[in-house]
Order: C-alpha cells, then sequence, then structure tokens
C-alpha cells in the first residue's frame, strides 16, 4: 500500500472505528481476500472484544499489499458510508471527482445527519434498499442509428499460421453493458450515452451475441450481477464487458464513478475476470470497452 494511503487510515483510525463494525468488515476482507483465515484466528484470539478486535483489524490493513487500499475503500462506499467520506477526504483532496470538474467540488457532499438525543425518543429511518436487479438478456427495441451492416460469413476461416480462439458454436458471446447517465449533479450527466448504448446493442446483436444490459445501477448491484453472469459463462466463446461512465486517474490508478457518488478502482472489477477467480472464462477470449469521459 502506497505511505500516503497508509499515513490516511492510521491518521484517522478512531473515526474508521467508531464508523464499521468488526465481524461485518473482517467476513468482507475475508471475501476481498485483503486478510486470510488465520490471520483472523491469529487476531482473534490475541484479542478478546470487539473494540479491540477492530483496532487491530484496522491496523493491519495498511500492510496489507498495493491492492488492498482500493479494497477496503470499494467495502466502505458500498458497506459504510461514513468510512468512505473519511477516507476520500482526510487529505483535503477529493477521490471521487471526474477531470473536467473543479476541485472545490465534492461527489460526497450532502452533510452527515445530525440525530438529537434530546427528548423522548427519536430514531432515523432510512429508505429500504432496492432489491437486486435479475440476470435477464437484453429484449427491449434494435435501433440502427448508424446503419450498420454486418455481413454473416458462410464458413469458417482459419490459417494454420495464425493460432485463434474457437469461435464457431451457437453460444458465440455474450455482451455484458453498464451504462451510467444520470449523476447526483445534472450536470454530469451524460447525454446522448443512449446513441452509444442502441449502437452497441445492434452490432452485438447482429454478431450473435447475448447481450446483458443495465443502465444507472450502483457498485453493490453491478458486482451482484458480475457474480451471476459469469456462472452462465461455461459454454460461452467471448465474453465482452463494457461499463460507460465518467472516471478519473488518482495514484496513477483509475477509478470509476456511479451516479450515486460512489468511486470504485477499476482493479476492483477487471480481477472478477482473472483465470484465478473466473474459471467459466479462463483461456476464453475477454473484451473490455472502457470509454469513460
Amino acid at each position: 500500500m502506497e505511505l500516503g494511503h497508509r499515513e490516511k487510515i492510521t491518521a484517522n483510525l478512531d473515526q474508521l472505528i467508531r464508523a464499521t463494525d468488526y465481524d461485518n468488515l473482517m467476513n468482507l476482507c475475508l471475501e476481498k481476500k485483503i486478510l486470510s483465515q488465520t490471520m483472523r484466528e491469529n487476531l482473534e484470539e490475541e484479542y478478546g472484544n470487539e473494540m479491540d478486535r477492530k483496532m487491530a483489524l484496522w491496523r493491519k490493513i495498511p500492510k496489507r499489499g498495493p491492492k488492498a487500499y482500493g479494497k477496503i475503500l470499494e467495502i466502505c462506499s458500498m458497506h459504510y458510508p461514513g468510512a468512505y467520506r473519511i477516507l476520500c477526504n482526510a487529505t483535503g483532496k477529493n477521490y471521487g471527482q471526474v477531470a473536467s470538474v473543479s476541485q472545490n467540488l465534492s461527489v460526497l457532499d450532502e452533510p452527515d445527519l445530525n440525530v438529537v438525543h434530546d427528548g423522548p425518543c427519536l430514531s432515523t429511518v432510512a429508505k429500504p434498499p432496492r432489491p437486486m436487479p435479475e440476470l435477464t438478456p437484453y429484449s427491449g427495441p434494435l435501433v440502427n442509428h448508424l446503419n450498420l451492416t454486418v455481413k454473416k460469413s458462410t464458413k469458417i476461416h482459419t490459417n494454420p499460421k495464425i493460432k485463434s480462439y474457437k469461435m464457431c458454436s451457437r453460444d458465440r458471446g455474450i455482451l455484458f453493458l453498464i451504462n451510467i447517465i444520470n449523476f447526483k449533479r445534472p450536470n454530469l450527466n451524460r447525454l446522448g450515452a443512449n446513441f452509444d448504448r442502441d449502437n452497441l446493442i445492434y452490432l452485438f446483436n447482429e454478431l450473435g451475441f447475448t447481450i446483458y444490459y443495465y443502465e444507472d445501477i450502483n457498485p453493490e448491484e453491478m458486482f451482484h450481477l458480475i457474480e451471476s453472469v459469469i456462472t452462465t459463462c461455461d459454454n460461452t466463446e467471448c465474453f465482452v464487458f463494457g461499463i460507460m461512465t465518467h472516471g478519473n486517474i488518482r495514484n496513477h490508478s483509475p477509478y470509476v464513478e456511479f451516479g450515486n457518488g460512489a468511486i470504485i478502482p477499476l482493479d476492483s472489477i477487471l480481477e472478477k475476470f482473472y483465470n484465478q477467480t473466473c474459471y467459466t472464462l479462463a483461456m476464453k477470449p475477454k473484451i473490455f470497452l472502457l470509454p469513460f469521459c
């Protein structure tokens, strides 16, 4: 982990401890492979109560390699918004802004909710989470804005001198496309993104791909859908992943922005498709379309 990221965690340790709970955070760290099960057992054997365990966990995270910060940022963006704000704003830098936005703007510009403790009883009621989207093939209209013509081949072309992936079955491929159009700040809305959507869907439909299309979803929904789609790829010959949204680069690492203001490291998405973690797509062609603005 970079020195600046380590310092950001250690300098805000007390706030991060208050903003998280131990059991869920530890389980998420195991899931993201930030820590191992053996590390958990050793930590819990040494520290008896939750507060001490939580402090030890946060002290251990900065020592867990170059990808650990991106992973803990992803965890906090989906499960601990208070901790996410601390990590984003601790140095005064806006890790969530897109390149065209001035420095004094912050993606997460909503104030913390102050709960009043005077009086008989006061509770805050949060909106119930919306249900997770289902993995359903696209069945909407096919619009050919560019008058594209895909000429179908009548035979399989091969060349003994050139190695190629086998693509001759009916399971030609999958296009998994995410389109983030609307943002918390209306001036960031991606006007005209519907044309890119229509052109890609039309083209890959002509190529014989099964298409999954989702619009204005949040990171948690995206990761849920990714986990779902990769379980269907046993017989798929090619996989194309596309996400159209705003993006930025911080400390040489690309980030992806979602409409709800969440910022996700691009690596946390791509690693879902590594051969070591996605056996159904191992040794198959994988194409990533990342037109960030």
